[in-house]
């Protein structure tokens, strides 16, 4: 998990870049030319580099469930796998068990996104029984429960921003 989780940080470096980015076309380019795609890029790539650290961590946290160093959390037993993957697992040897059931995980998750508070927790149910995982993560950022859960939502009016290509900034 910690190699997602440094993926995830040079992710974010990155994101950061593509404001200074901006700024400087901005302020030293004098050109009729709009960059504010930059900084749509920039909410886009935000929003997909956590939404990829979610998905690893749940994939990660299932493997080692299935592997027996990870205790399993009702959401994972309640889990249904495909009848392929079950042939497969039932008669791998090499390539071992532990990949091909990390196959069907990726499969199974490739569909849904990570990208809002309800989301989030429920995909973190297949690796953690907490009920409040929210209190429990924002005593983590040091930071209240109902602000954790704010700072992960994208606002409507950069969504529509994001979506809709407008030449003007959104406020943050």
């Amino acid at each position: 998990m910690y190699s997602s989780l440094a993926a995830f940080r040079n992710n974010i470096a990155s994101v950061r870049e593509l404001a200074t980015l901006h700024d400087y076309l901005c302020t030293n380019l004098k050109t009729p030319m709009i960059f504010d795609d930059l900084l749509r890029f920039q909410i886009v790539y935000s929003v997909s580099a956590l939404d990829k650290l979610i998905h690893d961590i749940i994939r990660i946290g299932m493997v080692q469930i299935f592997i027996g160093t990870r205790p399993a959390t009702s959401k994972y037993l309640a889990e249904r796998i495909s009848m392929s993957a079950y042939v497969n697992l039932s008669s791998a040897t090499i390539p071992p068990k532990e990949y091909y059931f990390e196959q069907e995980i990726i499969t199974k998750l490739g569909i849904v996104t990570y990208q809002s508070p309800e989301n989030i927790a429920d995909g973190l149910s297949y690796i953690w029984d907490e009920k409040h995982k929210w209190q429990k993560i924002s005593v983590a950022m040091a930071i209240n429960e109902n602000q954790a859960r704010t700072q992960l939502k994208l606002p409507p009016q950069q969504n529509l921003w994001v979506v809709s290509g407008s030449g003007s900034r959104p406020s943050v």
